[in-house]
């Protein structure tokens, strides 16, 4: 009775070994999405006439300063030069931009779509005010031209108005605020590894999880039958 009860506890112990680390894996998110949007200034007519607001407002994520700044304020975030990998901004119409972050758990991923979106609107911020003054330049040398129809004209000469009027103000482009960042639930195996003590590994791959249950749970078995060997118990084998 006792060597059955030992066969199946064995087995359980296998089959756990072998299937638990792929289904613990399978039960947890690759990983969680938080969106903040940032959105132009409405007060500031200019905004609607830059060239390629999105682009301003990306394009800091590419570049060393405000990488290493970002990844200083969010503390999980340990690799600056990636974060193009972890954080993009997308036009939503109508002036508006959603900045998306990933992260391991919804609030790291919060954490990082609410630092992103401040450091990118303020680099977005300082692009504009290059660009801007090269508008002026351009619709300067765009006025001097005389083959303008009336239209034409008058539609130029509102957008300087509204541009010379931002740059003389130093009037925000985009909003001040950005919306609250969206936060998602979280799947229970990620509940799981956050009840355990130490900071939550990140999801591996569902194979290299499976292999190594595999692994283990072969280990368990050359183990038991070694213990369960003759030798083991320190007697040699009978013969009839």
């Amino acid at each position: 009775m006792s060597r059955r009860v030992d066969t199946v506890a064995l087995a359980i112990g296998v089959a756990l070994l072998a299937l638990g680390p792929l289904l613990l894996t399978l039960a947890r998110a690759d990983d969680y999405q938080s969106s903040t949007v940032v959105s132009l200034n409405a007060d500031n007519a200019s905004a609607r006439y830059l060239p390629d607001p999105r682009g301003l407002l990306a394009g800091p994520l590419k570049l060393k300063d405000p990488q290493r700044e970002i990844a200083e304020a969010v503390e999980w975030f340990g690799t600056p030069a990636d974060l193009p990998d972890y954080v993009r901004v997308t036009s939503q119409g109508g002036g508006a931009f959603a900045v998306t972050a990933r992260g391991p758990a919804p609030e790291e991923a919060r954490q990082l779509a609410v630092v992103a979106a401040r450091e990118l609107r303020e680099g977005g911020e300082a692009a504009a005010a290059f660009t801007q003054p090269f508008q002026l330049k351009q619709l300067r040398r765009a006025l001097r031209r005389d083959d303008l129809s009336p239209a034409r004209r008058d539609e130029l000469l509102t957008r300087r108005s509204a541009i010379a009027r931002s740059v003389r103000e130093d009037a925000d482009i985009y909003a001040a605020n950005a919306t609250p960042a969206t936060v998602q639930s979280e799947r229970i195996g990620d509940r799981l590894l956050e009840a355990l003590p130490g900071s939550r590994p990140f999801r591996p791959n569902p194979f290299w999880a499976g292999a190594a249950g595999v692994a283990l749970a072969g280990a368990l078995m050359l183990w038991a039958l070694a213990l369960g060997s003759p030798r083991a118990h320190g007697r040699a084998p009978t013969r009839g």
